[in-house]
């Protein structure tokens, strides 16, 4: 039994990898995009991006609240980032819609589609808490709450896969829920939040608030799937609907 499990376990990633085509899907492409696209929202908004009335050009580097209070030129990351995460979106729905309607659906899709996503959200709190940990340490407790649950379901997919051979494909409501919301505050703050001097403290902690409870909703009811599917799976050995 022991050697089937391993089996199961080996067999579901070599059946990823096994068609070279895949890689090089339109949908597979969009993702590495959204990858590429979550690094360079990290790396911009981390290093700043500014503009100085000078002379109109794009800066790499934070400009201090005195140098934007003298006029010197203002932060524009924060845009950037919204850009980055709006495209991650559209591009996050676009590869799902191309890969049924074309059926260009594969195993490596499937794995590599969550991982895109949750790094995007990895990388948008690591990004809040490099920019304003400073302001308040809310930001760290979103930060650990986020790891946490996606560590849990990491654990749970592997025990699931390697001690039952069946497959978290779906998406459900709580996650997505959690998702959006997550997509939604970190979007405002980001937006917001240099061209804000007022009540900065308290903007970034109810948004920070409010992100955090609907992971930590989320990661109760995915671990109480997880429970779910350990004790009965047969439940969910239908075939996984792939994206």
């Amino acid at each position: 039994m022991e050697t089937e499990k391993k089996t199961n376990t080996l067999g579901y990633f070599r059946e990823i990898f096994k068609n070279p085509k895949d890689l090089l899907t339109i949908p597979n492409m969009l993702v590495y995009l959204r990858v590429l696209l979550s690094i360079l929202f990290l790396a911009t908004y981390i290093g700043g991006v500014n503009v100085t009335f000078a002379d109109h050009v794009w800066h790499w580097g934070i400009l201090s609240p005195e140098e934007i209070d003298a006029g010197v030129g203002f932060q524009i990351e924060g845009y950037i980032a919204c850009a980055c995460i709006l495209t991650c979106g559209f591009t996050d729905f676009l590869d799902g819609y191309i890969a049924r309607k074309f059926n260009q659906q594969t195993e490596l899709g499937v794995l590599l589609d969550p991982v895109a996503d949750k790094l995007l959200q990895l990388f948008i709190i690591v990004g809040v808490c490099c920019r304003w940990a400073q302001i308040t340490p809310m930001v760290w407790v979103l930060l650990a709450v986020l790891i946490a649950k996606e560590g849990t379901m990491l654990f749970g997919d592997l025990i699931i896969i390697a001690t039952r051979n069946i497959r978290f494909h779906k998406a459900y409501w709580y996650g997505k829920m959690s998702t959006l919301v997550l997509y939604l505050t970190m979007g405002i703050m980001l937006f917001f939040v240099n061209v804000m001097r007022e009540n900065l403290f308290l903007f970034i902690n109810i948004l920070c608030a409010i992100c955090t409870a609907t992971l930590i909703f989320a990661w109760f009811m995915y671990t109480l799937k997880y429970v779910d599917m350990y004790r009965h799976p047969e439940k969910y050995r239908q075939p996984a609907e792939k994206k």
